[in-house]
Order: structure tokens, then sequence, then C-alpha cells
């Protein structure tokens, strides 16, 4: 029975939540949302305040492409080979360490000074009323250098009187002392500390700190943001941002000119590169052009006049152009080899072109190879004159032009905008970005929150999800304000009043006139007039309800007796301003009778059982049969009997006693018992062979997202005995 019905709360807890039932999920955990959003958006708002301001410098410049006449035999053959976009090749040379590398060095970016402060607090103080009101105040580092063991360590500045200063290990030792702007080295030379300009008042303290070349060149890549303008334009847009706007400036300068610089020196170097390869190798086909013209002269002399056909002319110039081919990419292959190994994608194009071009060559000099034998001499002899003719013309030109770039080089980067920077409004933080970032991601949160907590703790949402685990509810108790307000009872004493009494007309009020009707009319069909509250946890409200539903029933004519069989904590004896001393513990342990124990209270027709002193053993003393024997007795003294007994799931003194009373009700609270707790409830019944009859549900609150409201809870079951 019980796993059908776990299995349809199963079936319905795995329904899809539309759209509406979010939004009233919202609307109910909206005080919630609301304080979750609002700190997040005040932390937001503290940290766009606090946090250290950024400047972005910016530059512009231009890569012009290379014309096809100033560039190498190989780099026209490479950039189709590897197929490279011309953007991201630029990119990562900008970012290399051989560009970035000088600006490090030329602008000492592995060293950093600060002023010495609190964290957080400290260094915001500094930033805002000491040290950024006049950024001159901060020293400059001209040069430190440091052993290793101290790199990434931070060293102590103190300045003195007349520009004079000290510098500490991490330890407080002393490493060196000097006067500004003159350099200062410690006793065995391993730390050196030049200082331009100290710039700040005697007894100042700032936190040096040398970090290691890769680290400053890595942070710098990260700082350095680079984007083309439009695909394909070759113009780039250059950004950093820092602290210091004018560091951030200088920063941007140092990397372009080292950019610049790079491009040029390549550039100088490929040239450089092609001209040795050409004058090696100028001489030699030089040579090879003088011999053909000589063999060409010489077979003309011997075999007289010799006719060239239409036909044949044509041949020859497809077969000079051919060798011509042939021999200007086996020029490029020759000078590629000295650069790269043949598996390379650039050297693999040239080899496949020269095979190609090989084969139609071998395809013309077969139609040749038809003709007479003194024509075909002819043309061998007037295709290498020629072939090597415009060889050699082509190195000489190739030559002349890379003599020119060598003593002229120019580049093809232009510098097109100044690095640039604004130094009022910072680019970061964005403060209303910032805090709107903060609101949405609380927000967000606050909704994960809200609906994590309702899938990892699911609490019952309504009467009908009570009644499909088997249990009946009598009465909906709705969620009372204010439980107990201070009043005056008897002669004057202060006292805590049951809320019934202070709100005769409250909802809370209704709904137990309810109960009291309800258990009125189905106590006559019972085998006894006693009523048993519990619950499966504390907290449910079961001791509140007890007491207000006795009251209630007192003031209806009925001779009415609250028993607190709470031996553990039982605590309405407060509730009624009454002593808890001799009481239910000593009645079941024969240190008092009945009648002794039950004392009046100050609501008439009501009469109360108050605990007892704590026993230390409270399960053990139910279990005596002089426990019915009181219970009986109490049953005929009263027209109606409440006890008011401890969460079932942490002790079992309720399961002993509902053995012996005539109804037995369950105290469920809205928006805290679980599902499953009812569950246990239902089975620790069923297992002890005693009837439970139906339930409270209590502390209901109208919501939107369901009925009687929705939200989640854990529960604990730590319920243990507190001796006086």
């Amino acid at each position: 029975m019980h796993t059908e019905k776990s299995s349809n709360r199963s079936e319905e807890d795995g329904q899809e939540i539309n759209p509406v039932q979010i939004l009233a999920i919202v609307i109910d955990n909206w005080r919630f949302i609301a304080l979750i959003t609002g700190l997040f958006g005040a932390l937001a708002l503290a940290y766009a305040l606090s946090a250290r301001p950024l400047f972005e410098a910016v530059s512009m410049l231009e890569v012009e492409p290379k014309s096809p006449g100033a560039a190498s035999f190989s780099e026209r053959h490479e950039s189709v080979a590897l197929n490279v976009p011309p953007a991201i090749a630029q990119t990562h040379v900008m970012k290399s360490a051989a560009v970035l590398g000088a600006a490090v060095d030329a602008l000492e970016l592995d060293i950093s000074v600060r002023p010495k402060a609190i964290p957080i607090i400290g260094e915001f103080v500094s930033r805002h009323f000491i040290f950024d009101a006049n950024r001159d105040e901060l020293p400059r580092i001209e040069s430190l250098d440091v052993p290793k063991v101290l790199r990434d360590k931070p060293l102590r500045l103190l300045v003195g009187q007349d520009d004079a200063f000290q510098l500490f290990d991490p330890r407080g030792r002393e490493l060196l002392s000097g006067i500004a702007p003159h350099g200062a080295k410690s006793p065995d030379d391993d730390v050196q500390l030049k200082i331009s300009r100290l710039g700040a008042e005697p007894g100042s303290e700032f936190v040096l700190t040398k970090e290691p070349r890769l680290a400053a060149l890595l942070r710098l890549q990260n700082q350095l943001q680079i984007d083309e303008v439009e695909e394909g334009s070759g113009i780039f847009v250059l950004s950093i941002t820092d602290a210091d706007p004018e560091r951030a400036v200088n920063i941007l300068a140092e990397v372009m000119k080292a950019y610049v610089a790079q491009n040029i020196e390549r550039a100088a170097a490929d040239a450089s590169s092609g001209l040795e390869f050409l004058t090696t190798e100028l001489p030699a086909m030089r040579a090879k052009l003088e011999q053909s013209e000589l063999a060409l002269n010489r077979f003309q002399t011997q075999a007289g006049s010799v006719d060239i056909s239409l036909e044949i002319e044509g041949y020859l110039n497809q077969l000079v152009a051919l060798d011509s081919k042939i021999s200007a990419l086996r020029l490029q292959q020759t000078e590629l080899a000295s650069r790269f190994t043949s598996e390379h994608p650039a050297y693999q194009t040239l080899v496949n072109q020269i095979e190609s071009l090989t084969l139609e060559q071998q395809s013309l000099a077969r139609k040749i190879g038809t003709l007479p034998e003194t024509q075909q001499e002819l043309v061998r002899l007037s295709r290498d004159v020629k072939v090597n003719n415009e060889i050699y013309l082509l190195m000489l030109n190739r030559a002349q032009e890379l003599e020119v770039m060598r003593n002229g080089i120019a580049g093809n980067v232009h510098v097109l905008d100044q690095p640039v920077a604004d130094t009022i409004s910072p680019a970061w933080p964005n403060r209303k970005l910032v805090v709107l970032g903060g609101l949405v991601g609380g927000f967000g949160l606050a909704l994960a929150i809200v609906f994590i907590r309702r899938k990892l703790f699911p609490s019952i949402e309504s009467i009908d999800e009570i009644e499909r685990l088997g249990l009946p509810v009598l009465a909906a108790i709705p969620m009372f304000s204010a439980k107990q307000l201070d009043g005056v009872v008897g002669d004057g004493a202060p006292a805590k009043q049951p809320a019934v009494l202070m709100r005769a007309n409250d909802p809370y009020t209704e709904a137990l006139r309810s109960l009291r009707t309800c258990l009125r009319l189905s106590l006559p069909n019972r085998r006894n007039n006693l009523i048993m509250l519990s619950g499966p946890s504390p907290a449910v409200g079961k001791s509140f309800i007890s007491l207000n539903f006795a009251v209630l029933a007192a003031r209806a004519g009925q001779r009415v007796l609250l028993i607190d069989a709470d031996m553990r904590r039982g605590h309405l004896h407060e509730a009624l301003a009454l002593s808890e001393e001799n009481g239910f513990a000593e009645v079941l342990q024969n240190q008092s009778s009945v009648t002794a124990a039950i004392r009046p209270t100050a609501v008439e027709n009501l009469s109360f059982l108050p605990r007892g002193k704590p026993p230390l053993w409270p399960a053990e003393l139910l279990l005596d049969p002089i426990l019915e024997n009181v219970l009986q007795r109490v049953g005929e003294l009263f027209d109606l009997v409440v006890i008011d007994t401890p969460p079932l799931l942490a002790v079992s003194d309720a399961l002993i006693i509902g053995q012996h009373t005539g109804i037995n009700l369950m105290v469920l609270r809205f928006d805290f018992t679980a599902a499953r707790e009812v569950e246990l409830v239902l089975r620790r019944f069923e297992q002890n062979n005693t009837e439970l009859h139906g339930a409270i549900f209590n502390s209901v609150e109208e919501r939107t997202s369901t009925r009687y409201g929705y939200s989640k809870s854990c529960y604990r079951l730590d319920y243990r005995t507190v001796h006086s």
C-alpha cells in the first residue's frame, strides 16, 4: 500500500513545472530572492567603488602585404602551402617573446612597487586617499637585480631623510641602503637597486617584487589585446589595460616599437640571405650561359644555314618557357632546402610543381624527337642559350632588388595611431555593468537555491498530498502570527495566555473549533475519551495545538484535562504559568496520586497534569501497567483528556500511549514536514498495531504556487532528554 502511494508521489514530483508555476514559486519566495539579490547587488556596488581602476591605452597599425617583387623566393609558396590567415600569423608575432620581451626589458615590467598597507582595506585607503592623489609619490625603480631565492618575494623599501632609502628582505634583514638617484648594492653584490626618484615622504614604506621574466611576459601576453579592424584589411587595433595610464601608454609604445623593429630586421635578414645565395650562384650561371652561346655558334658554323619552321619555332618557345619555369622553381627549392626539411609543406609544393612541369616538358621533347637530327640539335642548343639567358637575367634582377632592400629597408608595418589612454574614465570597473551583473547573479543564485531546495528537500505541499499517503486530514490550521502574548492572570503575576483567548475570531481559532466539532462527534464511537497528539519531529506545533484545542474544548462546557506526556522537553507548564513539579512522571513512579498531581488553570473547566521532573528512563515508565490505570482514571474524571506526547520519530513514547487512547492524531507542519516523515510515521503505527486516525495540517499559509502553499525543508530527529 505504501509502495503504491510512494510511487504515485514520485510520478507527481517528476512532473515538469510550467512557467506559471515557476512565476508562482518566485512570488512565494520573493522575500528570500529579494534578500539575496540585494546582498549581491550591494557586494557588487562595494566592489565597483573599491576596485582598483584600470585604464586602457589604444593604438593602431597597418601591416601591408609584401609585393611579389620584394618577396623572397620562398615566401609566396610558404603562405600558399601553410594556408595561414595573415591576421592570425601577425597576432602571434606581436605576442611573441621576441616582441613582448623587448618591452618587458625596456620598461622593467618584471618589477612591481606598491605602498605597504593592510590587505584590501589598507590598499583601498592608500589608493584613494594617499598615493592615487598624486601618482608621482610612488618611487620610480630604474633597475632591481636579486638572486633566484628572492625572486617573486616581497621586499620592503623604507624611505628615509634626504632621499635615503633602505631595502629589507621578507624576514626583515637589511639588504642594502643608498641615496636616490644613485644605485646601491648589497655587501656581497647579489642585490642591486637603482631608484631614479623617490618622491615619497620620509617614513613611507613600499613593497618591491622582482618576479621571473617569464611570469611578466605571460602577464603582458594576457593584457595585450589585438583585433583586426576588418578581416583582410591588415589594420590592427592594439589595446592594453593597466592601473597607471601612463605606464599603459609606454608599454603599448614599446610593444609597437619592438614589432616594427622586428619586422624590419626580418625583412633585412631575408634580403641578406637571398643576396648571399644569388651572389654565389651568379658566376656559375654566367659561365653556363657563355658555354651555351659558344656551343650554338660552333654548331651554326659547322652546319651552315639551317631553317627553322614555324612549328619548330613554337616547340622551341614552349620548351624554353618550361625550362625557365623549372629552373626558377629549382632555384627556389635550393633556397628552401637551406631553411626547411624535405617534409615541409612549402618544399613539397615546389616538388609537385616541378614534377608537373617536367611531365609536360617530356611530352614536348618526344614531339621534337620526330624532327631531323640536325634540327633537333639546333633546337637543343638554341633552347640552352635562351633558358640560361633568362635565368641569368632573373637572378641578376633579383640580386639588384635584394641589394636595394638591404640598403634601404623600411618594412611593411606602419604605425597609424600612436598609443593614447583615457585618464578620466577607467576601462574597468564599469560600475553600472558590475552592479547589474551582481543583481542578475544574485537573482539567478536565489532562484537556483529555491529550486534546488525544492528538489533535494521535498516537503508536504497540500492536504491532497497527505491524503494520498493514506492519512485523512481532519483540519488545516492557518499560520498564527503571534503565538503567545503577555497578559495578566490571577493575582496580577505576568503570564502567557493561549492564542485562542487572545484571538477569539482569528482564522486559527475557527479552524480549531472545526477540529473540536469533528472530534466531539466521533468520540462516542471510540473506546474512550482520550485524544493523543504527536508529531513526526520537533517544532511542528503539536504542543501549541494541544493547549489551544484543550482551551476551546473547556470553553465549550466540557471538563477537560490537558496532560503534558513529554517527560523530556515538555513546556506546557510555562504557557499556563504553573510549576512542573509533582506531575505525570511522579504519578507513573507512584510518588504522587493522580488527583494530587492534577491542578486547575486560569481557564474555566480546564485542568492540567504537568510533565513532572524529567526521569532518566521515560520510555520504561510508560511500559509499566500503571500507565493504563492512570489513563483509565483520568478518563473517568473528565469529559475529555488531551495528551501531548513527544515526537514519534525521535522517541517511541507516542506509540506506547497511543495503544491506550481512543483517538490518535498526528500534527504535520506546512513548509516543514517532509512526505518521507509521514510515510515513516504510518509504518511505525502499522508495525505496532496502533491505529492512526488522522492528521492536523498546521501553520498553513496561502501562497501562489499551490493551494496551500509550497516550500521545502529538512528535519532532524535529535530529541534528547534535558535534565534539570
